[in-house]
């Protein structure tokens, strides 16, 4: 990143200053107001153009209780990704609402009363805001993957920084809200898949094999497999030395694969071809 920890705080000081000094001045807020009508998706997004991406996350945050403000985050991810095919506008949304929604989650914890059916209340909560804040950050750090080779869908190198960073927030959300086998077991390869899409090749046969060791515990076989395929295509990319022991290596996942017969496992073995062929460009 271009700013460090300590820069940007620097920087976010000097603008509050800057706005404390003009507010003072002209003695009255600049801020928008507060629109009294629900905003549909599409008007939403149709202020991020418009105007800017700050103007519609602001909106989408005026539209209702945290819980569905985070639906809303949600939506209009997938609109930007399916429908408008527009990733840097995705990114920030998604970016957005996982902010919102871990600052949500926190909030609503701190304001809980001691009464202990409303702390229960509290928490239930807070634990679906840190959920779909997983969720964002699950869909962000997949999206912004090469691998998929997505027609309309170009991909910068702040953009796999971005998909790399959201795929390390799931995958540590994941372990905090104490998901099950098969949640981790997409965790660890999202976050193998971004590792390797970031040149990082020997830490991303970590987490495939992480991945699955856990699609394994969650009696997965055929993700099992894709993992190991994945896995094969890292060790490629991370020794050309090795080159023939893995070629070798994701030739038994896919006929593995391929054997099982599954709608998945013929997905997997697909998948895996078409990305071997993506890595090895």
């Amino acid at each position: 990143m271009s700013y460090s920890t300590s820069g940007r705080r620097s920087l976010i000081c000097v603008l509050l200053f800057a706005w404390a000094a003009n507010f003072a001045t002209n003695g009255h807020s600049q801020m928008p107001p507060v629109d009294s009508q629900p905003l549909s998706l599409q008007q939403i997004l149709a202020i991020a153009e418009s105007q800017d991406n700050f103007a519609a996350v602001a909106q989408i945050e005026r539209q209702g209780e945290p819980l569905e403000v985070a639906k809303l985050y949600y939506q209009a991810m997938r609109s930007l990704y399916y429908q408008q095919r527009d990733l840097p506008r995705m990114i920030f949304v998604s970016q957005a609402g996982i902010r919102y929604c871990l600052a949500q989650a926190d909030q609503v914890q701190v304001s809980a009363t001691v009464d202990p059916a409303q702390r229960e209340a509290a928490q239930a909560t807070a634990e679906k805001l840190r959920g779909f804040a997983k969720g964002l950050a699950y869909d962000l750090g997949a999206n912004a993957w090469p691998g998929w080779q997505e027609p309309g869908i170009e991909i910068t190198r702040s953009d796999l920084l971005a998909g790399l960073d959201a795929a390390r927030l799931n995958l540590r959300l994941a372990r905090e809200l104490s998901r099950d086998h098969d949640a981790l077991g997409n965790a660890r390869w999202l976050l193998g898949a971004q590792l390797l899409a970031n040149a990082k090749a020997n830490a991303a046969i970590v987490e495939f094999n992480q991945a699955a060791t856990e699609f394994k515990s969650a009696s997965k076989p055929d993700y099992e497999q894709m993992a190991h395929g994945y896995a094969a295509i890292a060790k490629r990319s991370a020794s050309p030395n090795d080159a023939d022991v893995a070629r070798e290596e994701l030739q038994q996942a896919i006929s593995a694969l391929k054997k099982s017969g599954t709608e998945d496992a013929k997905f997997f073995a697909e998948q895996l071809h078409s990305v071997a062929e993506y890595f090895a460009k």
